[in-house]
C-alpha cells in the first residue's frame, strides 16, 4: 500500500542519529493510505507529515532514533 504509485524516496540523516524519509508520490492519496501511513509512524515513533509540492504529495517522516 505504501508503495504504490511512489514515485521517488529521499533519505536524509545526520550524526545525531536522526533521519527524514521523504515519498514523493505523482498521484493523491486516499484516506485509506494515510491510516497505513499514520500506523507506520507509530511504529516507527516517528511523526508524518503531508504537503502538496509542484503538484506532487510529499510525505515526510521524520525519524529520531536511527539504528
Amino acid at each position: 500500500m505504501i508503495f504504490q504509485h511512489l514515485f521517488e524516496v529521499r533519505f536524509l540523516s545526520t550524526l545525531s542519529n536522526q533521519a527524514l524519509v521523504v515519498l514523493l508520490y505523482k498521484r493523491p492519496l486516499d484516506a485509506q493510505w494515510k491510516e497505513v501511513a499514520d500506523e507506520l509512524g507509530r511504529k516507527l515513533g516517528c511523526k508524518v507529515l503531508y504537503a502538496y509540492v509542484y503538484g506532487m504529495v510529499c510525505v515526510c517522516m521524520r525519524v529520531c532514533a536511527c539504528v
